[in-house]
């Protein structure tokens, strides 16, 4: 029914209800004397079969209306006369009239088998549900009676069964997760060594120890950062890296494929400062001082006694560098900070002492 304002109207043909005798609005449902349209007043937006209207089949009363009912429910037991009423979709009827044509075949077929069996006692009709849908809010002759809203029955049955469908996807769902934590668990190495304890330790023997415990990824990194006066050091680790982690206790447990760096110190090493071919005709006090700057501590001097004159070569002009005897080394090649150097240079046959 349509209200506006303190008057009710007919959804179908627009009549006016208060004035049908025996109209209340109070009770939420009337039959429209004009038209026949079954009309109902406010609907559960939340019910399964929409705005289906159900009735008693035992006394008439209007299901929707009574405290605890849902049409989610299988059956209705009438709070009114205790009749049991199914509550199905395939008892839903589109009208009155539809309901009406129905329950009389059932009567009429319940009369035949009465004066077959020459039966005078009363004869219990079929049950079924009267139900109604009522009409869309509109005058407008066309949406005279609009189809009911049902819901699909997947969803009717996920409604019903939902704990039971959770329980069935939570088990395998928390043997999958724990299956998972199981198989890292497993895969979990006791390092073997605390971070303090690793610089007591020269890092071959912890490459071995990491090996024998497990782990796969294991790299070895040098670091010059030794001066000659520490040289007895070279070897001995300065850091363990764990897939970035530097600080743990030996009890700390890290996955096997982890990567490992073991960094260790080592001497510190330098590359010549110049070539042999750029330091020909340079003054050789003046080379000497440029490779002592560059670090080296075992340049040595040698003077080649072959200058007369000294009008083409100079006094003291560098003849070769050679680094280990080589004099064809490179700039690039870097040595042990006490590498034998020696500069060969030229002087007067004079200056020889004999």
């Amino acid at each position: 029914m349509s209200d506006y304002g303190d008057e009710h109207y007919c959804t179908r043909c627009g009549a006016v209800l208060e004035e049908q005798p025996g109209f209340d609005p109070d009770d939420n449902y009337w039959i429209c004397t004009e038209c026949g349209q079954a009309l109902y007043g406010e609907v559960d937006e939340d019910a399964l079969y929409g705005d289906v209207l159900w009735c008693c089949d035992g006394c008439g009363a209007i299901l929707n209306k009574q405290p605890g009912f849902s049409d989610y429910l299988s059956s209705w037991i009438c709070t009114e006369c205790g009749y049991s009423n199914d509550i199905d979709e395939d008892d839903i009827y589109e009208s009155e009239e539809e309901y009406q044509r129905f329950k009389n075949s059932m009567y009429d077929e319940d009369d035949e088998d009465e004066d077959d069996n020459d039966e005078e006692d009363e004869t219990e009709p079929e049950k079924v549900t009267r139900d109604y849908q009522s009409s869309s809010n509109s005058n407008d002759q066309k949406a005279s009676e609009k189809q009911t809203k049902k819901k699909p029955k997947q969803n009717s049955f996920f409604r019903c069964h939902w704990k039971s469908i959770f329980c069935i996807t939570l088990v395998p769902t928390i043997a999958f997760c724990g299956f998972i934590l199981l198989y890292l668990w497993s895969r979990l190495i006791p390092i073997g060594i605390s971070s303090d304890e690793a610089g007591s330790y020269d890092y071959e023997t912890i490459m071995a120890d990491l090996k024998n415990a497990g782990f796969a990824k294991i790299y070895a990194c040098g670091v010059e950062d030794l001066s000659l006066e520490d040289e007895d050091k070279t070897g001995i680790v300065s850091e363990i890296s764990v897939d970035g982690t530097t600080v743990f206790e030996s009890d700390d447990k890290f996955d096997y494929n982890k990567t490992i760096y073991v960094y260790y110190h080592e001497l510190e090493l330098f590359c010549l400062p110049i070539a042999s071919k750029k330091c020909n005709g340079e003054n050789y006090e003046d080379v000497v001082s440029e490779i002592e700057e560059a670090g080296f501590v075992n340049v040595k001097t040698e003077a080649d006694y072959d200058l007369t004159l000294g009008l083409l070569t100079k006094d003291g002009a560098v003849e070769s560098v050679s680094v280990n005897g080589d004099t064809e080394y490179s700039t690039d090649t870097r040595y042990r900070p006490d590498v034998e150097i020696i500069v060969t240079y030229h002087t007067f046959k004079r200056n020889k002492q004999e």
